[in-house]
């Protein structure tokens, strides 16, 4: 089994308010859960109305098919006209 871990930081540069943020980032990981079934959560930055960062975890049981998921996922999140990917970081487990 191998487990393949994203953090990834996001600017959210339309968001003046928590409030904006959150449907940004709903709108996201909605599409990402559907697309990629994927487990996602927002694990910092909540109280920050232009910031967030989001935790990403894929299994699969090959190492290529997994590298190959979290890429897509990663090019994802860069298509995506209400953010902006700041920082990524990758762990495989």
């Amino acid at each position: 089994m191998n487990i393949g871990l994203l953090r990834v930081s996001l600017y959210i540069p339309g968001a003046s308010s928590l409030k904006d943020k959150r449907q940004v980032i709903r709108s996201l990981m909605s599409r990402l859960k559907n697309k990629f079934n994927i487990a996602l959560a927002e694990i910092d930055a909540q109280d920050l109305h232009q910031r967030s960062e989001l935790g990403i975890v894929s299994i699969n049981t090959s190492h290529q098919e997994l590298q190959r998921t979290l890429d897509y996922v990663l090019t994802f999140i860069g298509n995506n006209p209400d953010s902006q990917l700041m920082e990524v970081e990758t762990e495989f487990l």
